[in-house]
Formats: structure tokens, sequence, C-alpha cells
């Protein structure tokens, strides 16, 4: 992750069903005058004693036919790899990694299911470069809304006795 923030506030980035999101801004020149080669990353998640491979979905990105593919909420398009990079500036456009978002779905049951992550990468500009990291929970919540409708029905019908 390219932005940076205190160790405490980073490791609630990790911790189930907390929203976490930092922005910050990145020097340009740094990450043009690298000077080494791209590093690619492939991302791991631990599931007992085996290591499974998180998908990452990459905006912006043409198959083979230049067709842009991984743009709206159709998942049965979309098109995951397992290598990234955070910047690069040795082939091509010089690049970096302005959004990153890790996606993390949670069952009715409270089982999550296999994360993906979403990287969106931008022309390295010559002023600041802004960069952002994501975890984004969702679903799960169809307890938790059974339980509310619930008690604010307990409370209204309470209510309605004392009330009369």
């Amino acid at each position: 992750m390219l932005c940076k923030d205190r160790p405490s506030k980073m490791t609630t980035a990790w911790q189930v069903g907390v929203h976490y999101e930092i922005q910050c801004s990145l020097d340009p020149i740094a990450l043009m005058t690298d000077g080494s080669s791209p590093i690619f990353y492939d991302i791991y998640i631990k599931d007992g004693n085996m290591l499974v491979p998180i998908p990452v979905l990459i905006s912006g990105h043409r198959d083979n036919n230049g067709v842009l593919v991984n743009e709206g909420d159709d998942s049965s398009q979309w098109q995951f790899v397992r290598r990234f990079y955070t910047h690069q500036s040795v082939t091509g456009t010089p690049s970096y990694l302005e959004y990153t978002e890790i996606n993390i779905q949670l069952t009715s049951r409270g089982h999550i299911q296999s994360p993906y992550l979403r990287l969106s990468y931008q022309a390295i500009p010559t002023n600041d470069a802004q960069a952002s990291f994501v975890v984004r929970y969702s679903g799960g919540n169809d307890a938790f809304n059974i339980a509310l409708l619930v008690i604010a029905s307990v409370f209204v019908i309470l209510g309605a006795v004392y009330a009369g």
C-alpha cells in the first residue's frame, strides 16, 4: 500500500467489519526516479495451512480484442488476474496505483466469501500524485436487519401498552 498511516490505525483495516479508508499525496519524482523494474506482487489469504490466492480486478483493463472489461457491476464479465505492481516507470507510460480497494463480502450466515482486490492505475502526473486505499465490507447484515426490526417492534408494542 502506497499510503502510510499510524501502525495502530493500520491494524484496524484488518478487523472484520471495520470500514477503513486512507488517502495520501505521493511525490511523483520519487515514483519516476525509482529506477528499479516494477515489482510484481501476488496476494494470498491464509486459510488454516493453505494459502488461497486473492483475485485482482484491474479497472480499465482491456481484453485481447481491446474491449474494456472490469467496468460496472456485472461480475460475470470481469476478468481477474493474480499479479499487480504499485508503480513502474521503466516500460510504456509511467504509472502508479491510484486506487486500491479490498472487497470483503459477508454471507447471511456470517461467513466470509473469497475477497478480491480492485485496483486502478493512473499515469504518473508532474505534480502531486493522489492515492487511496480502502477496505470495504458488504452483505451479511440480513441477521442484523431482522434483529433491528424485532427490537423496534418490541419497543413500539411496549410504548403502545404504556401509553394506553
